[in-house]
């Protein structure tokens, strides 16, 4: 079953680092929340889409391998 949780977890990130861009965009320390939190919307959002697609979700921030397994589960993206 495919929950909304890491969805809206990830929105979340999104909007953080929205609003810090907005305000802050001259202040790199709030570039590096920025950052953070866009890597975090990603992660959030690739394992969003593992869970929906049943499969188990790994305890990582590894992105590579996430997005390594959301094409073994049925991503229609290719390597670039």
């Amino acid at each position: 079953m495919c929950d909304i949780r890491y969805f809206k977890a990830a929105y979340h990130c999104y909007d953080v680092a929205v609003h810090l861009m907005k305000y802050y965009k001259n202040d790199e320390m709030y570039l590096n929340d920025v950052a953070y939190n866009l890597q975090q919307c990603v992660e959030k959002t690739l394992k969003a889409f593992l869970e929906c697609k049943g499969v188990t979700v790994p305890q990582t921030h590894n992105v590579r391998k996430l997005v390594s397994m959301s094409r073994n589960s049925g991503s229609a993206g290719k390597a670039p």
